[in-house]
């Protein structure tokens, strides 16, 4: 089961009714140890990915409209601040 999860009504319900492909695909780009947690801005269908390493927030993006893709990208672009930091 990919590591997803939600605190709202709203949200378990977008996470139960991702497709068994989209649940592998967040689980493909998640790193060991982290989590995500979605939240919804003010109604369903506009969604907030927060990253949480090893139950640590690492990372939040705002105005996703596609979970996995939301996800993916939220994870790239916690890959390329970390490099940053590491530079």
């Amino acid at each position: 089961m990919a590591r997803i999860h939600g605190g709202s009504p709203w949200t378990r319900t977008a996470i139960l009714q991702l497709t068994p492909d989209e649940l592998d695909q967040i689980e493909a780009v998640l790193p060991p140890g982290m989590t995500v947690m979605l939240g919804a801005e003010r109604r369903p269908g506009t969604w907030i990915v927060h990253l949480m390493l090893k139950g640590t927030p690492v990372h939040r993006m705002d105005g996703v409209h596609h979970i996995p893709t939301g996800v993916v990208t939220a994870v790239n672009r916690w890959r390329a601040a970390e490099r940053k930091v590491a530079v």
